[in-house]
């Protein structure tokens, strides 16, 4: 048994290889020095495909998926809006990606992972470090920048990093709220993404993957600003959108 354990996993890594090397990285190094809304019409198929190929093929997951959006929203790659999730794992990724491909606010940690960050950078992702005022207020401007003027999307993970240990998602007074407080002031919809189960995939202790997890993502319609007469209920609305989706995935999948 500890065997078949060992050799599943090398598998797993096979296929993860397999599908960067072949849907990300020649097409990320093709497309790097062009303008950057070529660049992520360019790479993002790619993405897509390297996302289903390791969540069906690489970890067999067992994806519950709610779809609650209009069926021309569901067809685009990129649909305009800011879009909103919960933050479990490193698996959120490539969940979302199987829907659709917008690039996120990428922490610089991910950059130094070979080959990995350059193709991430390629592919539109908005570099922060955290640890710095100046480099937070530079991706709040680049951000504010791509949701009006140059790719009219972008995904956003409001609780800033990820969930530890058994934690349940953040509320509402504990998340980071600028770009949603943006996205009022500049009439954009808000897309709330739910995610439940992904941090069962990796193992805390071993990083190992776990293999047939039951995972679920629920996209919701969105929150239109001109609905709402303050920009905390709007704010708060799009968020709870996301809590209750996780609470109602969680309820469907165990």
């Amino acid at each position: 048994m500890k065997i078949f354990k060992v050799l599943l996993q090398v598998y797993s890594f096979f296929i993860i290889v397999a599908a960067f090397s072949i849907f990300i990285l020649p097409i990320s190094m093709i497309a790097l020095p062009l303008h950057i809304n070529t660049r992520i019409k360019i790479v993002s198929p790619g993405w897509g495909m390297f996302a289903k190929v390791i969540m069906k093929l690489g970890i067999f997951a067992k994806i519950t998926k709610i779809d609650e959006r209009d069926e021309e929203m569901r067809k685009m790659r990129q649909p305009p809006g800011l879009h909103i999730a919960n933050h479990q794992s490193f698996m959120d990724i490539p969940l979302v990606l199987c829907s659709f491909q917008i690039p996120p606010i990428m922490k610089k940690e991910v950059l130094y992972i070979p080959i990995f960050g350059l193709c991430g950078y390629a592919s539109g992702a908005m570099i922060v470090d955290r640890s710095k005022r100046d480099s937070r207020r530079r991706v709040f401007e680049q951000s504010k920048n791509r949701l009006l003027n140059e790719f009219k999307s972008l995904q956003y993970y409001p609780e800033g990093t990820r969930q530890r240990g058994n934690n349940e998602p953040k509320t509402f007074r504990e998340i980071k709220t600028p770009l949603m407080k943006f996205a009022y002031e500049a009439d954009i919809p808000v897309f709330p993404t739910s995610i439940y189960g992904t941090k069962k995939i990796l193992s805390a202790k071993t990083g190992m993957i776990r293999h047939g997890q039951s995972i679920g993502i629920k996209h919701h319609r969105a929150v239109y600003p001109g609905d709402f007469e303050s920009c905390e209920a709007f704010m708060e609305a799009a968020w709870n959108k996301v809590l209750e989706g996780y609470y109602e995935l969680k309820e469907k999948i165990n």
